[in-house]
């Protein structure tokens, strides 16, 4: 159903990045209250591990699980998610993709932003202040924007990239910049050294293990993008209760 694709597209408002055994009921409470009137995404093997967390709150209340646009993307993912599993939960690979082909910014769990940053994903971390929930609703819009105004560059840079036969430290470096002059946006939040925006990038390790080939087609490329995420711990207890 490409039509609710395109729907989600438009509408989506994060991604749910998290690892499947962790505690997730405090995250989810939350951000089924702060989003009731929106539309989020959640991987299937997330909710396939907490069904009953999810009971009620899925078909855009206001979670909805996610599927990929086309059968070549889905089978791209699912190849990438082959590669990455090496270095991190196979779900949370899954979520990475998603946001990708979803053009999202992710809401990652603090399980989660571990697993991206020991598994040599995160290329880059904005530190700041905690957010009260006046700066969390600001900067969980924001980061949308983060992922948009980089979309179609960074992937159109990853495929000329791959083609020509780059190294991954190229890429790396390249979403490095974008990341560091992007972080700009958060400045009210300047002031601490709590992690709070996490720029995520895989392609890399796809090209170090020759996989990168596997995304450059013309359906496949949506999930080449440059990602980031807000650490969900950022947020003072008292805003997420």
């Amino acid at each position: 159903m490409l039509e609710w694709y395109v729907f989600l597209v438009k509408n989506l408002r994060g991604v749910l990045a998290a690892v499947p055994d962790e505690d997730l009921t405090g995250w989810v409470e939350w951000l089924a209250k702060k989003f009731r009137y929106r539309d989020l995404g959640v991987p299937r093997c997330l909710v396939e591990s907490h069904s009953d967390l999810f009971q009620g709150r899925l078909e855009g209340n206001p979670f909805h699980v996610l599927n990929y646009p086309t059968v070549r993307v889905h089978r791209a993912a699912r190849e990438t998610i082959n590669v990455l599993s090496s270095d991190i939960d196979g779900c949370l690979a899954e979520s990475i993709l998603l946001a990708s082909a979803y053009a999202s910014p992710l809401h990652l769990t603090p399980m989660a932003l571990k697993q991206l940053r020991q598994g040599g994903l995160v290329i880059h971390v904005f530190h700041g202040r905690p957010m009260d929930e006046r700066m969390a609703k600001l900067h969980l819009r924001i980061v949308d924007y983060t992922v948009l105004d980089a979309y179609t560059v960074t992937i159109r840079h990853a495929v000329e990239c791959i083609e020509g036969g780059c190294k991954p430290q190229e890429i790396v470096e390249y979403r490095k910049k974008l990341a560091e002059k992007d972080e700009k946006r958060y400045w009210r939040l300047k002031g601490d050294n709590l992690p709070i925006i996490a720029y995520i990038d895989y392609v890399h390790k796809l090209v170090e293990e020759r996989a990168g080939s596997l995304l450059v087609g013309p359906e496949e490329r949506v999930l080449l993008a440059l990602l980031a995420g807000v650490n969900l711990a950022a947020i003072e207890l008292g805003a997420r209760e």
